[in-house]
């Protein structure tokens, strides 16, 4: 299964499973992990959830002096979807 439909996946089971969602919220690796979704150690995971007056936008990490151009971006923010 490709990595985008596991997401999909994955969120339907959370949405389904409210204690599941708590225990993703807590640690996103092991569920991840449960999931056949591999996360390197070195990275940090934050769960965060939007409501109804509340949206989060996440930029993508940008290497000190490293500039993006129009055709650079479209797979830096979609490479997790």
């Amino acid at each position: 299964m490709e990595g985008k439909e596991k997401f999909k996946k994955l969120v339907a089971k959370l949405y389904a499973n409210p204690e599941l969602k708590e225990r993703f919220i807590k640690n996103p690796k092991e569920i991840l992990r449960d999931e056949g979704i591999t996360v390197a150690d070195n990275v940090d995971l934050q769960v965060v959830q939007d409501s109804e007056t509340v949206k989060h936008f996440v930029l993508p990490y940008l290497k000190p002096g490293e500039t993006l151009d129009l055709e650079e971006i479209e797979p830096r923010i979609s490479k997790f979807f």
